[in-house]
């Protein structure tokens, strides 16, 4: 038999469920995204409270992000105080 017929007589058995590299790497990969999905969510509640006319310290609070991240996302959005 020749090199090529012995391997496609092997039985190629791989369960991905069982490799524990590709379990974390899926595991990992959910992680990061729960945690991107939570940090978004904050940024949105923060710019609602500052549009809402809380202030930069009240939102860094009820947020727990830092003031210096709630501070950015105020001067990237301006509040429009001319009504």
């Amino acid at each position: 038999k020749t090199v090529t017929e012995e391997i496609s007589n092997m039985a190629l058995t791989y369960n991905l469920e069982t490799d524990a590299r590709y379990i974390q790497g899926i595991e990992q990969g959910i992680e990061k995204g729960l945690e991107k999905g939570l940090e978004k969510g904050k940024f949105e509640i923060a710019q609602k409270l500052l549009l809402s006319g809380q202030s930069v310290e009240f939102t860094a609070d009820i947020t727990g992000l830092d003031i210096d991240k709630v501070l950015q996302l105020q001067q990237s959005n301006p509040i429009d105080s001319g009504y």
